[in-house]
């Protein structure tokens, strides 16, 4: 990406943008992408927390940000979530699980066993399965979930790289 700025005015202003190097610059462009990525990521952690009950550690911790010497990559990884992640609670008749907001919904022949929520394949006692729910990835690639981190990264980026400029000029 290349920025192209035509100058006019102030010989001191001159001076001081061409004091930055392309090391500096390059810094300043890293720093504001880190800042960007780890805003998009909490505005992509809100978005999905207002349609999923999923926990905020366990969406933070699988979304990493790799800052790198010309930006940042936000890294999505992991597999089905347990029903842990979301919010699950155990009743009498079984475990209630609410994967969307407001859709608490009774899972057949399911029950708590060793600290894991379980549910029988059929009325026999053996096979049984853990339960899990959809992916972190899956989470963070609705598109609305998309198109916000992108707007919000994009707007943190702008702010953030005038920031640093300024900052580095000690204007």
């Amino acid at each position: 990406m290349a920025i192209i700025a035509e100058l006019t005015g102030e010989e001191r202003l001159i001076r001081a943008l061409n004091s930055l190097a392309d090391k500096n610059i390059n810094r300043i462009i890293a720093t504001a992408a880190g800042r960007a990525a780890t805003h998009a990521r909490k505005v992509g952690n809100k978005e999905i927390r207002k349609v999923y009950t999923a926990k905020s550690g366990a969406l933070k911790g699988k979304a990493q940000i790799s800052k790198m010497a010309d930006g940042a990559v936000i890294n999505i990884r992991g597999g089905s979530e347990p029903v842990k992640s979301f919010s699950a609670t155990v009743r009498g008749k079984g475990i209630f699980v609410a994967i969307k907001r407001n859709k608490k919904a009774l899972i057949p022949r399911s029950f708590m066993l060793n600290n894991r929520f379980v549910a029988r394949d059929s009325t026999s006692r053996l096979p049984f399965h853990d339960l899990y729910g959809p992916s972190v990835p899956q989470l963070f690639g609705n598109p609305d979930v998309l198109s916000k981190m992108e707007e919000a990264g994009a707007d943190m980026f702008e702010r953030r790289l005038i920031h640093e400029i300024t900052r580095r000029l000690n204007v």
